[in-house]
Order: structure tokens, then sequence, then C-alpha cells
């Protein structure tokens, strides 16, 4: 049986929606919690606002969906440290049929 997550109340998640989008900063999100939720309860609502990024959907690199490529790019004109170009992760969706 899975732990049922609290009822929020809806000015808790105006306060999460506004901190995510940058309309306010993390110590007013803090601080708005502590209003709305009073000392020790404070943990509880920000773990239930807050998503659990560990159990994200996790794509294998093999997958015939997705086209995975490292590549080699040139950094900006200025930003150069000794002419290093910068290695990175792409991928992109294919056109492959579905499963």
């Amino acid at each position: 049986m899975e732990p049922t997550k609290p009822k929020l109340p809806r000015e808790a998640i105006e306060l999460y929606n506004d901190f995510i989008h940058g309309e306010i900063s993390r110590r007013a999100f803090m601080d708005g919690v502590q209003r709305l939720a009073g000392g020790l309860a404070v943990a509880t609502v920000i773990n239930a606002l807050m998503p659990n990024y560990a159990l994200g959907q996790q794509v294998s690199r093999t997958d015939d969906r997705i086209k995975a490529t490292y590549e080699t790019v040139p950094l900006p004109e200025g930003q150069r440290k000794a002419s290093r170009d910068i290695s990175c992760g792409r991928s992109a969706p294919t056109l492959a049929p579905r499963r």
C-alpha cells in the first residue's frame, strides 16, 4: 500500500508555482510555507510539493525511439580557455515505428 500525500492548502501550491517559475526566491518560498504550515509540519508540506526526480523515467541510450550521440562544440569567442571545445550528449527522437 502506497502512502498517501497530505492534502495541501491551495496557498501552498500557489507558492510552489511562483517559486518554480522564478517569481519568488527560495527564501520567500520557505518563509511562505512556514507561515502556512507552522513549525514542524514544514518538512511534510515541502516533501509533498517537491517532485521526486529519482523516480523519473529513464530511457536507455540504445532505445530505437531516440538517437543519442556525443558531439563536440567549439566554445564561443571570448569564452575559450586554451582553445578548448566542449563535449556534450545529445538526444533526439527518431522517426522509428512505434512498438
